[in-house]
């Protein structure tokens, strides 16, 4: 499915509730907010640099709620593997595919909470 196809499904379902694991941009939230403006967005970001840029891009927006922590199956610390791409980095160790085809290159790890979601 394109994206022009997936924001236009997006536009004619109503979500009350979105849930991001990937708004880390302030493009990407402002085209999540431009789409749901009455939605309640929950977003999940355990890197502190990522979520200082979020609570910048979000400052003020009483219906976005960030979650700091990485969202998994039970709760417990787990290696975060940094990747020179903020959208690449992730709970799961960087695949050769991604730096063949995207040029990403895993940067540094780090220890982040995990939590289910509830």
């Amino acid at each position: 499915m394109s994206l022009a196809k997936l924001i236009k499904a997006w536009q004619i379902v109503h979500m009350p509730r979105l849930a991001s694991t990937m708004i880390r941009h302030r493009v990407a939230g402002a085209v999540v907010r431009a789409l749901f403006p009455d939605a309640i967005i929950h977003s999940f970001e355990p890197l502190p640099g990522a979520r200082a840029r979020f609570e910048a891009v979000f400052a003020g927006d009483t219906r976005t709620i960030l979650h700091p922590f990485a969202i998994g199956t039970e709760t417990k610390t787990a290696t975060f593997y940094i990747a020179d791409r903020d959208d690449s980095s992730s709970l799961f160790e960087l695949g050769s595919g991604q730096t063949e085809a995207f040029g990403v290159h895993l940067t540094d790890t780090t220890q982040v909470q995990v939590r289910p979601l509830e």
